[in-house]
């Protein structure tokens, strides 16, 4: 399969996880942070129903990509904003309480303080990692780590963890949906 099409498959499908969740959390006018958008699954599907998308990656070939999707449809150009971004970089281009919702699919940040701290408060945090496929289980957080970092400033409604990895690993895949209290 070629890159193109690959990329045109993994755009086309948004994360069951986010298509399930985003119903009560995520209303047609709320910023949204889509950190990293890969090829844009979610933020598509997201800006299709009316959230303003910050579509946010450290590839410029997916953002291209991404801005070439909204060029076939023309009216999403108004939903979704792109950008490049390391996202693992210390700060983040984005002020403290700029954004209504973080999206976080299939990434761990090195460092969540720049990313809780831009949650307004009563925003929502979305976040499901990858599921532990191949050696991935390695930059997957520990039982109950997530629980813990969002335990003082998050009241946490949708929590699931399930081990992953060779016996002893003690990592998890995480799916979460946490507001900022």
């Amino acid at each position: 399969m070629t890159s193109l099409r690959l990329a045109q498959v993994a755009s086309a499908v948004p994360s069951a996880f986010i298509e399930q969740q985003q119903a009560s959390v995520l209303d047609a006018g709320l910023t949204v942070l889509d950190a990293p958008c890969g090829f844009g699954r979610n933020s598509l599907f997201l800006a299709r129903r009316g959230c303003n998308v910050i579509a946010v990656d450290i590839d410029h070939e997916r953002i291209r990509f991404v801005a070439s999707r909204i060029s076939s449809e023309p009216r999403l150009g108004q939903n979704i904003h792109l950008a490049v971004c390391d996202l693992n970089a210390p700060s983040l281009p984005f002020a403290d309480a700029s954004i209504d919702a973080l999206l976080i699919v299939h990434f761990v940040p090195k460092e969540w303080g720049s990313y809780l701290a831009m949650l307004r408060t009563g925003g929502h945090l979305l976040f499901e990692t990858m599921g532990g496929q191949g050696s991935n289980y390695l930059e997957l957080p520990c039982e109950g780590q997530m629980r813990k970092l969002l335990r003082p400033n998050f009241r946490i409604s949708y929590y699931r963890e399930r081990p992953v990895g060779p016996p002893g690993a003690d990592a998890v895949a995480v799916k979460l949906v946490a507001c900022k209290l």
